[in-house]
């Protein structure tokens, strides 16, 4: 048989009412069954997800793991491709016609992480501006790899909706299964650290549903800040002093939440008294007059 132009991964985790709706999207790109591989993964669902397939018959592969989180299911579903190029969509979020063979042409022009613009999606309302139109992204996937590194580690995360020669994603080593959150932007900052830049689709083709109910990416916890301290880590020398205080304060404001939450007295109380030594920080919180980070 010949080898598929590219193998799409879809992890998925107790989401089958939208997972139809991420299947069919990729399967209405337009390549033929010869050129894509579609493979779910199901990350130890509470739900039936083979029911939820079963209109896609003989065009989906179904893995089936017990729960490992998102980055690991990714992986498996990788370790199964026979593609020549690798895509990542999640079972919440859908591509719009064309997304896939505009990532295909870019990929094509030069060896590269090739990422696509996107709008989010809130209970069924697309906002009327693109993520790269509303922070001004376009210059930055321009940049050489090396000034797109150092940009990086300055802030925000990348979008996970990525496509990547099956050999990159090897030479990168995968995804980090430690992570359950950020996994995505860890492997742009590794990749962007091998001297590989990420290009991009500029007409938004994507749709990203945020804070989509029983969805975790969009509410900070000390959890996603201990991951993001993780990956930063190798790192080190170049993220921004700012930035890396700016995380600690985070992680220890948001352990102090939580220990009160939880009520954990003790822990809330070594909490505040580490809080108590960073008074700028607490005074920031204390004018925002809310219980979550703001990632500097």
């Amino acid at each position: 048989m010949p080898r598929p132009v590219v193998s799409v991964i879809i992890p998925t985790y107790n989401c089958t009412q939208l997972l139809p709706q991420a299947v069919r999207s990729v399967l209405d790109q337009g390549l033929s069954p010869d050129d894509l591989e579609l493979i779910v993964v199901d990350d130890g669902s509470a739900d039936d997800v083979a029911e939820a397939l079963a209109p896609f018959d003989g065009a989906v592969t179904l893995l089936r793991q017990a729960n490992a989180g998102p980055a690991a299911a990714r992986n498996r579903g990788v370790a199964a491709s026979q593609g020549t190029y690798v895509a990542f969509l999640d079972a919440d979020d859908y591509w719009l016609p064309g997304c896939l063979t505009a990532m295909l042409a870019v990929a094509g022009n030069s060896p590269a992480l090739v990422t696509v613009d996107l709008y989010y999606e809130t209970d069924g309302v697309r906002e009327a501006q693109s993520v790269f139109e509303r922070g001004g992204l376009d210059a930055f996937f321009d940049l050489a790899a090396a000034a797109q590194y150092r940009r990086a580690l300055e802030g925000g995360l990348f979008s996970y909706m990525t496509l990547m020669p099956r050999r990159l994603f090897d030479d990168l080593g995968g995804f980090d299964p430690e992570l359950h959150f950020g996994e995505d932007y860890d492997l742009s900052l590794r990749c962007l650290a091998h001297g590989t830049p990420v290009r991009a689709v500029r007409q938004p083709l994507a749709v990203y549903r945020y804070m989509r109910a029983g969805a975790s990416t969009t509410i900070w916890s000390s959890a996603k800040i201990r991951s993001l301290l993780r990956m930063l880590a190798p790192h080190r020398r170049y993220v921004p002093a700012a930035r890396w205080r700016g995380l600690q304060s985070s992680l220890v404001y948001l352990r102090f939440y939580e220990a009160v939450q939880r009520r954990a007295w003790l822990s809330a109380a070594i909490s505040g008294a580490q809080l108590a030594a960073r008074p700028r920080f607490c005074l920031q919180m204390l004018r925002a007059r809310q219980m979550r980070t703001v990632e500097p």
